[in-house]
């Protein structure tokens, strides 16, 4: 897929909630995608999926409730993208954080 076939034809619909982590994105992730296509328009085709900043935080700072253990953060992104790729059909484009530690 080329980027040059989107250009001018493509619409961005952002579903992003600061201070997410995957554990949270599951508990409205059905929810937060209602409506992403406006009314008559066409079904998303793609979706671009970046979560990992606020799940790796370390369990021993200031942000411990964002925290999510690597085992976790694995089995909530394989489900996520099961929503997207299963249920909607979509293409996934996958992005991660760096881990801080």
């Amino acid at each position: 897929m080329r980027t040059s076939s989107f250009l001018g034809k493509a619409d961005v619909v952002l579903r992003g909630f600061s201070g997410y982590n995957t554990r949270w994105a599951l508990r409205v992730l059905a929810r937060a995608m209602e409506g992403a296509a406006a009314v008559g328009a066409a079904d998303p085709v793609a979706v671009t999926v970046f979560f990992g900043a606020n799940d790796t935080s370390l369990p021993d700072w200031k942000q411990v409730h964002q925290h999510v253990p690597l085992d976790e953060y694995q089995s909530n992104l394989r489900a996520i993208c099961a929503y997207f790729k299963v249920l909607l059909g979509l293409m996934l484009l996958l992005y991660g954080a760096m881990a801080l530690h």
